[in-house]
């Protein structure tokens, strides 16, 4: 089974992926190692990385095919479709987010563009396009690497009917003083 965990930067991807594979066994991938190994990063002007998505796909398709057991992770895995027989999608409550990228020294424009990807629901939504299997989501807000990894595992065997349902509609209507709508 190729397992891929996705989501916005600061959600907690590679270390439920690692946890994950401690607990599966199986051999945990990082997307952005593999875009460095494909020669597809290069600096932009404005001094940010950016990946050749399609060069990024063609050099990784073939190594997960050969794969069976397999966990792959990286904001950039909602990019592109992958062979992928489930993608999670960890979400994380946006401020939890916010103090999380402030912690590791994003500059406030990169917050600002991540905060509203989460809000926005950007990389569910793309995934959910890319994939043609199953896509879930996971609230890692209030929760362990351990204990993410654990529901995602149950999840993968069955265990588990479903991970959860995340909407930050809320949070945006709170944060923009805009009045919640009646129904």
């Amino acid at each position: 089974m190729r397992i891929l965990i996705t989501g916005t930067p600061g959600t907690g991807k590679t270390e439920v992926a690692n946890e994950l594979g401690r607990i599966t066994g199986w051999e945990v991938l990082h997307i952005s190692e593999i875009a460095e190994e494909a020669e597809s990063v290069r600096l932009a002007p404005n001094g940010e990385k950016e990946v050749d998505i399609p060069k990024l796909s063609a050099y990784i398709t073939p190594i997960l095919n050969e794969k069976a057991d397999v966990i792959f992770e990286g904001h950039l895995g909602c990019e592109m479709p992958c062979p992928a027989e489930i993608v999670v999608v960890l979400r994380t409550n946006p401020r939890k987010l916010e103090k999380r990228m402030e912690e590791r020294g994003y500059f406030r424009e990169k917050i600002d563009e991540n905060m509203m990807a989460e809000l926005l629901d950007y990389c569910y939504q793309l995934s959910d396009k890319h994939y043609a299997c199953t896509v879930a989501e996971l609230d890692t807000s209030e929760r362990t690497p351990e204990e993410s990894a654990k529901l995602v595992y149950s999840y993968i065997t069955g265990d588990r009917d479903a991970l959860d349902s995340v909407n930050w509609e809320d949070y945006l209507e709170r944060r923009t003083g805009k009045p919640q709508k009646e129904e």
